[in-house]
């Protein structure tokens, strides 16, 4: 699933594209890719232009002339690649065929604008979706769903993770910061990072982590975070060419998706183990 990194580079090169273009049609091929009704969406949509486009956790928000807000969501394969003449870009999950012959069988929903732009939202498994609400109410939309601080915000402070930490002391460390109601925009790959970064094993409970730690983990995590955006934002990852090309930004993991290879700081072995759910790597020397 794309992460906060990946959803704010995205963002970030969706409004240097669209903002002040019209959306003069969209194309709605699998209705339940849409949240609400199809109609009422064309009808807030259909001859809007984008006025900005935010990022909450890891939920994009296009913000339209008329005051309502798109709500998209990549959710664990969704794609959004933009198109006008030769250029195009990509962000989301990789799909092998994702952006030959758009739109292909992978683009559920796609936008028209003005200039002869697109942008075809493409996805896998289809978990992935769009919303249309009024932008007044987009606080109320994230407060309803319990959405925790962004990671890299003022709101984030060493105290709150500390208190954080002190009302869940049962769960495991990697579950909490999987949790987006705790804090928002981590997934799998940026907690296995932050917490190797921070010499935690993924495994421990909360109440087994040091003060100590604690501070060593808030300062891992924006440190992973902010690196990997301006990684990133450097590399053009999300772009690629007319042949679709891409740019060749390889992201800088020291453990996710490594196990059974050597630990680049101590060389052991690393190990993979499923924790929650989720496949989780960890150095069983580096991370106690």
């Amino acid at each position: 699933m794309p992460e906060l990194p990946e959803v704010e580079t995205i963002r970030g090169a969706l409004e240097r594209a669209l903002v002040r273009k019209k959306i003069t049609s969209v194309t709605i091929r699998l209705p339940k890719m849409i949240r609400g009704s199809v109609r009422v969406l064309k009808r807030h949509t259909v001859g809007q232009r984008i006025t900005s486009i935010e990022r909450r956790g890891k939920y994009l928000l296009w913000h339209l002339t008329g005051g309502h807000t798109l709500i998209v969501h990549l959710k664990m394969t969704g794609q959004l690649v933009y198109v006008k003449g030769r250029r195009t870009f990509v962000g989301g999950h990789p799909i092998q065929g994702g952006t030959d012959d758009l739109p292909n069988r992978y683009s559920h929903v796609y936008f028209t604008f003005s200039q002869g732009a697109r942008v075809y939202f493409n996805d896998q498994r289809q978990f992935g979706f769009v919303e249309c609400i009024n932008t007044d109410a987009v606080p109320a939309y994230f407060t309803e769903r319990k959405m925790g601080p962004e990671p890299l915000s003022p709101d984030f402070t060493l105290g709150y993770f500390r208190e954080l930490l002190r009302r869940r002391p049962g769960n495991t460390i990697k579950q909490l910061l999987l949790d987006q109601t705790a804090v928002a925009g981590i997934g799998n790959i940026y907690a296995i990072e932050s917490l190797y970064l921070a010499r935690i094993r993924p495994s421990r409970r909360v109440h087994t982590i040091t003060r100590a730690e604690q501070q060593r983990l808030y300062h891992a995590i924006r440190r992973e975070l902010r690196h990997a955006v301006r990684a990133q934002r450097a590399a053009g990852k999300h772009t690629v060419d007319a042949a679709h090309t891409p740019d060749g930004y390889i992201p800088a993991l020291h453990l996710y998706g490594r196990g059974g290879e050597p630990c680049e700081r101590c060389g052991t072995t690393i190990r993979k183990i499923t924790l929650g759910g989720r496949g989780t790597t960890y150095c069983p020397q580096c991370q106690r």
